[in-house]
């Protein structure tokens, strides 16, 4: 009798330590998650780090010039960086159109497009975006497209060209709602009155 009661003790001994392995086992890729929200962090906090555009000389998709002078007539640029293999990149250039048509004169509107000509002109057409999307630029211009660690990504831009927001990266599920959230940040942060601009 005793040595049956030492047996099955010896067995539960045995199964518990079977079980805190396999438990370990299954908990081991939790550190691994850990490990990769730094990395994530990191690219984030690298997003942000934008060269201001205050000297730069850009062309759009029509034919025209930008300078730093098309930013000092309004109090801010939204700015939607992108490229034609973004994916979802014509239903956001679509719900865009249709938002910016709303916003009041002193909030503009750009796209810029990265690697446009790998079919940037067909997306344009068959999104039916109308407004100014540059498509090359030098000096600051391009510093600050090379800066940007994805794409398509949200940017709102100062009168001065300085950069007035985070960085949205993604395509929105309501484009005009996180769209409208980053100007009006914007604004307060410069002091300036919120727009209705949802």
């Amino acid at each position: 009798m005793k040595r049956n009661t030492q047996q099955a003790i010896g067995a539960l001994l045995c199964a518990s330590l079977l079980g805190v392995s396999m438990l370990s086992g299954c908990s081991s890729p939790q550190p691994q998650q850990e490990e990769k929200k730094p990395e994530v962090v990191t690219k984030m906090t690298q997003m942000g780090n934008f060269t201001p555009l205050q000297t730069f000389s850009a062309q759009t998709a029509d034919g025209k010039e930008v300078t730093s002078e098309n930013f000092a007539a309004v109090d801010a640029t939204l700015v939607v960086l992108w490229s034609p293999s973004d994916k979802d990149v014509m239903s956001l250039l679509q719900d865009y159109t249709s938002w910016s048509k709303m916003l009041p004169s002193n909030i503009q509107v750009m796209t810029f497009c990265k690697d446009y000509e790998n079919g940037g002109e067909q997306v344009l057409k068959d999104s039916g975006f109308t407004g100014t999307t540059i498509v090359s630029g030098d000096g600051h211009y391009q510093e600050f497209v090379d800066e940007a660690s994805c794409t398509p990504m949200a940017v709102v831009l100062g009168s001065d060209g300085s950069v007035l927001s985070e960085p949205l990266g993604g395509v929105p599920n309501d484009v005009g709602s996180a769209y409208a959230k980053l100007i009006n940040q914007s604004l307060a942060a410069e002091g300036k009155t919120a727009q209705n601009v949802a």
